[in-house]
């Protein structure tokens, strides 16, 4: 006897009905589309919201995610993390125990000048000269960047003599990716190879992360070999080589290096970063960190 003719399986429209059944009469909404989700403050079925079921739920933060894009299934199901926190870069004084990071103005402008207005070996690997006649050009290039809201501009004051010894900036600040950079950094010579440096960093990176940063990129020649120990130093990962990246002041057409310091990574460096300054006395503040008005 051929059981199979009294017991037909379904069909394609008997499973297209059974479908319907459990969708509500929806037939495109099953399986493979409960692949995409939708984030609108709470995780939606793209097609069918009312086929969320409590399985598909997130657990803790999914860092890396900007409201309104697509999220994979099974990245959910296998709980990778990513946080939907807007990334609101603030521009405001950052201290710490050695030294001040003062947002550009007039009030320091004087100071800025005095300290970059030296050491034009060193001006020969930037992409823009900041030192003597140059430095208009520069203040004004910065000034732009500042109020298009692409870049935060610090002068750097050293809390031991209360003099501006050098400057650093957010640049390319790209919310909807949650990603900036950390450059243009120039410290007068006097204050290398010490807690500037360190500090500076520290100061930058904490800020850009408890902002919502998920990556903070920094760059440099790849002939400054000076400015890349630094930066390994701090512990960033260098990433690659972007080769005829930009031309320089001087004509001269760069390959940069690019280093990267992911959210991920922060918890690490900024041990390498504590213990680096340590060695000059400075101590954990029990709170962090410091912003002032």
């Amino acid at each position: 006897m051929n059981h199979s003719s009294m017991n037909p399986s379904p069909g394609r429209s008997g499973k297209r009905s059974a479908r319907r059944a459990r969708t509500g009469g929806d037939s495109n909404c099953g399986w493979q589309d409960s692949r995409r989700l939708v984030f609108r403050g709470v995780l939606t079925k793209k097609r069918n919201p009312s086929m969320l079921k409590p399985r598909l739920s997130v657990q803790g933060e999914i860092s890396g995610y900007t409201p309104g894009s697509v999220i994979n299934r099974h990245r959910l199901e296998g709980q990778v993390h990513v946080s939907a926190k807007p990334f609101l870069l603030e521009r405001a004084p950052l201290v710490g125990q050695f030294v001040r990071l003062e947002p550009y103005g007039d009030a320091n402008r004087a100071e800025v000048q005095s300290a970059l207005d030296c050491d034009h070996e060193a001006w020969l690997l930037f992409s823009m000269s900041g030192q003597g006649a140059h430095f208009d050009a520069w203040w004004a290039n910065i000034g732009q960047q500042v109020h298009a809201a692409r870049s935060h501009g610090f002068a750097i004051r050293d809390l031991s003599t209360g003099r501006v010894v050098g400057t650093s900036s957010f640049l390319n600040i790209r919310p909807e990716r949650q990603t900036v950079e950390i450059g243009a950094t120039f410290l007068h010579p006097s204050a290398r190879s010490g807690y500037v440096n360190p500090e500076s960093k520290l100061l930058l990176l904490q800020h850009a992360f408890e902002c919502g940063a998920r990556r903070v990129e920094l760059l440099t020649d790849l002939r400054n070999t000076r400015s890349q120990a630094a930066i390994a130093k701090l512990g960033a990962h260098r990433e690659g080589v972007m080769r005829r990246d930009r031309i320089t002041w001087t004509g001269h057409i760069r390959d940069s290096v690019l280093y990267a310091v992911t959210d991920q990574d922060w918890a690490a460096v900024r041990s390498i970063l504590m213990r680096r300054l340590e060695a000059f006395g400075w101590a954990e503040p029990a709170i962090h960190p410091s912003i002032q008005p």
